[in-house]
């Protein structure tokens, strides 16, 4: 009688990555974390929604890959959202196609959610070989989260292009993320819940860049408009005082931008001034979609 076939182990973490038009920085990703899972045992969910046939050649070169297939332009929460419905395993990491993990990430993980937080996330490094407007998505994106990270060990927001989840912290906030995984609704439902949300210095990726000018702008606009529509509900007097501050977000963002970078990464001060144009654009972009979102919130 032959031997049953070893069963393969359970995923100890689900990773979802969110792929739009990405098929070199998706194979990147892919490489590196297939080479992790020979020590941690993980899925791989690709949620993707290209139309460079991203999916169908990381199908091809990683058959042990699960992808999900959405429409074009669809956002990345939502392309979250149907990954973390998919995944299987106790830990649900997020990351984008365009981040390049560190050759530990997924033991970081384990080791990072072993203490106890219902979250965790580390930093976002910036594209070493980005010309300006990649190294302006980066700062638009990712300036509170570069290394070496926050200074604070008291969190209330994680960067959600590199987090992982406890599954089960995630499931009394499932109503904070039905319209797509945005991490700072959930974020704040588990802090309201008494949850931990904690840093991982070793948990780090790099921004690698693969996003054009012209949908990153539309992006910006769309998740400024999301994030006022989240904010003040009950208040309209609220929405209306932050409306009418909205022409003073654009120097305030940048300004706060440059601080952070003066302060962790003064190394990094040329990219931030070439990337200064294009960075008043996403700026100016993310400015008009707060605005509209106090004046017109999304239903």
């Amino acid at each position: 009688m032959p031997e049953p076939a070893p069963q393969a182990k359970p995923p100890a973490i689900s990773v979802v990555i969110a792929s739009q038009d990405t098929r070199a920085a998706l194979c990147g990703c892919l490489e590196r974390l297939a080479g992790q899972t020979q020590l941690v045992p993980a899925e791989l969910i690709v949620v993707d929604a290209s139309t460079d046939g991203s999916a169908e050649i990381a199908g091809r070169a990683f058959p042990q890959v699960q992808v999900i297939h959405c429409p074009p332009g669809t956002l990345v929460p939502v392309l979250w959202q149907e990954g973390l419905e998919a995944a299987r395993a106790p830990i649900v990491a997020f990351t984008l196609a365009q981040c390049l993990p560190s050759e530990q990430w997924l033991q970081a993980i384990l080791a990072a959610q072993a203490q106890g937080a219902a979250a965790v996330a580390g930093p976002l490094s910036g594209p070493s070989r980005g010309d300006a407007v990649a190294w302006a998505v980066y700062f638009a994106r990712y300036s509170a989260w570069m290394p070496p990270g926050p200074s604070s060990p008291v969190l209330h927001d994680l960067p959600g292009d590199n987090s992982a989840y406890r599954r089960a912290a995630l499931e009394p906030c499932r109503v904070h993320w039905q319209g797509g995984f945005w991490e700072t609704p959930v974020n704040a439902c588990l802090t309201a819940r008494g949850e931990r949300l904690a840093w991982a210095a070793q948990m780090q990726v790099e921004y690698t860049a693969g996003i054009g000018l012209g949908p990153f702008v539309r992006a910006r606009f769309v998740h400024g408009r999301h994030y006022a529509s989240t904010r003040f509900a009950a208040r309209p007097l609220a929405r209306l005082i932050h409306f009418a501050g909205a022409p003073l977000l654009m120097p305030l963002l940048l300004a706060r931008i440059w601080r952070r970078v003066r302060e962790r990464r003064p190394d990094w001060l040329p990219h931030f001034w070439t990337a200064l144009p294009a960075l008043i654009v996403f700026m100016t972009a993310w400015a008009l979609g707060e605005a509209s979102g106090y004046l017109l919130p999304e239903k």
